[in-house]
């Protein structure tokens, strides 16, 4: 067990191999027992889950602690009143740490990695603005895609005047619904296996997108019908698009015919990047847009 701190003149703290019965009770003052947990501060938080850990406890247990007291009758809070930079990674469905505690209304960065998303996870969260956001989600459970948008909905829809420098998202195994959220506000995107026509109405919402980074694509002939509406491509703002991973032999024509024709159309890309033989394949065309 670790010493007691003084958390009142904290200014940095980072904590790894975080266990998944962690409790911010440990930071209680020797002489308090009951009320709310002050990092009056603190500016930068850090906090890194165990990524392979299973929960051992439930959430009741694990903020017991917040329980009202008699006298008081209301909830224990941790108090983040001068926090800049939160990370946050690997975090348990169940956990003490809470987005509806007390953090400031505005802060300087956000990054958000590799967390189980929660439903209510933004509930009551009194973050509203934020200049820089990374984040990387994991949907997972039975509720995956309900998580994944509520969090998605805050992050887009919610936190205003908000540059997000990258956002990370491997959507295999739920249904993919760009309608569902505000992307606006995003400049960096990297996704997992999706479907072509799922990447065009995402694209089609994300009007000031630079980048598209799709990883292990893998294409079939349902992702590249001939059918696709290609036109729509005009419409489309991204500027740079990295595909990578194994492409199938049998549709290697589908995909450089799909990839021409996005070429020619989004007139904003100035780069397309993906497997050498692919790269090879369009290049004469990459250069007459180049050209134009």
């Amino acid at each position: 067990m670790l010493p007691k701190i003084s958390i009142g003149k904290l200014a940095y703290l980072k904590l790894v191999d975080v266990p998944t019965n962690f409790s911010w009770s440990y930071f209680r003052n020797n002489d308090q027992s009951t009320g709310d947990i002050v990092f009056s501060q603190l500016h930068t938080l850090s906090i890194s889950f165990k990524a392979s850990e299973e929960a051992t406890e439930t959430q009741e247990t694990l903020s017991k602690w917040r329980k009202p007291t008699e006298n008081s009758g209301t909830i224990a809070k941790v108090q983040f009143p001068m926090l800049e930079s939160l990370k946050v990674s690997e975090m348990p469905e169940m956990t003490d740490l809470r987005f509806d505690d007390v953090f400031p209304t505005h802060m300087r960065r956000l990054v958000f990695t590799n967390n189980v998303c929660r439903q209510d996870m933004f509930k009551n969260c009194p973050i509203r603005s934020v200049d820089k956001v990374y984040a990387k989600l994991k949907p997972s459970g039975a509720h995956a895609a309900d998580g994944f948008y509520s969090c998605t909905n805050f992050l887009f829809g919610k936190l205003t005047s908000t540059e997000f420098s990258y956002f990370v998202v491997d959507i295999e195994g739920i249904q993919f619904r760009p309608e569902m959220t505000a992307w606006d506000s995003l400049l960096d995107l990297e996704i997992g296996k999706i479907r072509n026509t799922d990447v065009l109405d995402l694209l089609l919402r994300t009007t000031n997108l630079v980048n598209l980074y799709i990883k292990n694509a893998v294409c079939t002939k349902s992702a590249f019908d001939p059918s696709f509406d290609l036109d729509k491509w005009s419409a489309v703002s991204v500027q740079n698009v990295y595909i990578s991973g194994q492409q199938r032999s049998g549709v290697k024509d589908l995909f450089v015919n799909t990839a021409k024709n996005m070429l020619l159309r989004a007139r904003s890309l100035k780069g397309f990047y993906g497997l050498p033989s692919m790269v090879s394949t369009l290049k004469p065309f990459i250069e007459e847009f180049k050209e134009h």
